[in-house]
């Protein structure tokens, strides 16, 4: 099955061994709903999350406050260095042309 965070809150899916999330959770609270589709009833269950540099100081906090033990596919990361992200600002600031002029 592959889902969004809709699929996350209150749907109850038995038999679920793995959460896969392939774009990184907006926080701790939908990394929570999320992975909570796996080992539900007692059961054990996988969740694999994908990330990127950018959201180092997200996954430190979600890493702590769940009190996750990560097994690492790669290299670890140094989370030690993790800063707040930017803001962002909506929109597009280069200097790119509009197409067709």
């Amino acid at each position: 099955m592959v889902a969004t965070d809709v699929a996350s809150r209150g749907l109850d899916f038995r038999h679920v061994s793995h959460v896969i999330n392939y774009d990184f959770p907006n926080g701790c609270d939908a990394y929570t709903h999320r992975t909570g589709r796996t080992a539900r009833m007692g059961g054990k269950g996988v969740a694999i999350t994908f990330f990127s540099r950018r959201d180092f100081s997200t996954l430190k906090t979600l890493i702590k406050a769940n009190r996750i033990d990560p097994v690492w596919l790669g290299p670890k990361p140094d989370l030690a260095k993790a800063r707040r992200p930017r803001r962002s600002t909506g929109g597009y600031r280069g200097r790119r042309k509009p197409r067709g002029r």
